[in-house]
């Protein structure tokens, strides 16, 4: 059975609105080979480590790549296992 989670995010408001420019990210989920380098960033240390299970789930996947899932341009070479990061 699927169980589901509903999070709430308090945003920074300005004039009414949410500023999410304000918005600060604590934690980063990333491959250590990433081309790129930078983290997908998340509010918390439990999302982050979501992203990174998930993300860790999947490495297998790379070398036949169903869907098209992994992008052979970005990704050169098989993933290393995600890892979170406090941002600082």
């Amino acid at each position: 059975m699927t169980t589901y989670k509903h999070i709430v995010q308090v945003h920074p408001v300005e004039n009414g609105e949410p500023n999410l420019s304000k918005v600060e990210y604590t934690h980063g989920a990333l491959s250590l080979n990433d081309p790129s380098q930078v983290p997908m960033k998340y509010f918390t240390k439990e999302v982050a480590q979501a992203h990174a299970d998930l993300m860790n789930s999947l490495i297998d996947t790379w070398e036949e790549n169903p869907k098209g899932f992994w992008n052979k341009e970005h990704w050169k070479v098989k993933p290393e296992p995600w890892v979170v990061k406090e941002l600082v």
